[in-house]
């Protein structure tokens, strides 16, 4: 009887296939394939040196306040900005809760791992917000259109 017999015909190695190959990938670590599920549970030696990739995020800081959250949108060009975070419903009440004249007067920046990447200016801008939601996660956005001054209109 051969191993595909022995198995169903289902293609499944024989066990004692299945311990010579976790023998082998327990040699060499290194080649250890993990779900990310499961990367949590193992040992610092096998996750110490891996790269973790940050995600950028917005933060929007109004008086005494500040929220931060990932971003989800960036537009940016000469005369004008968008950004766009997800928030849960708290902080968009929280932001909500604020005036445009508010806003007006808040500070955004661009963050990476807690570092400022840039801040956006508002100035003498017209400022937009806006508030999406698929129904679990809100995603606010903050748009600014720089007002042109009197001699640069064509």
């Amino acid at each position: 009887m051969s191993d595909e017999q022995n198995n169903g015909g289902d293609n499944l190695p024989n066990n004692e296939t299945m311990q010579s190959e976790w023998a082998r990938v327990m040699t060499n670590p290194d080649n250890l394939i993990v779900s990310d599920v499961l990367r949590s549970a193992l040992p610092d030696e096998f996750s110490e040196s891996e790269n973790v990739s940050s995600i950028l995020e917005v933060s929007v800081e109004i008086g005494g306040l500040e929220i931060s959250a990932p971003l989800t949108r960036l537009d940016m060009g000469s005369d004008a900005w968008l950004c766009q975070m997800s928030v849960d419903a708290s902080d968009a009440a929280v932001i909500l809760s604020f005036s445009l004249e508010e806003l007006h007067e808040s500070k955004v920046e661009l963050r990476d791992k807690g570092n400022t990447i840039t801040t956006f200016q508002i100035g003498e801008g017209t400022l937009t917000l806006s508030v999406d939601t698929d129904g679990r996660v809100y995603y606010v956005t903050l748009s600014c259109q720089k007002t042109p001054k009197l001699g640069d209109e064509q």
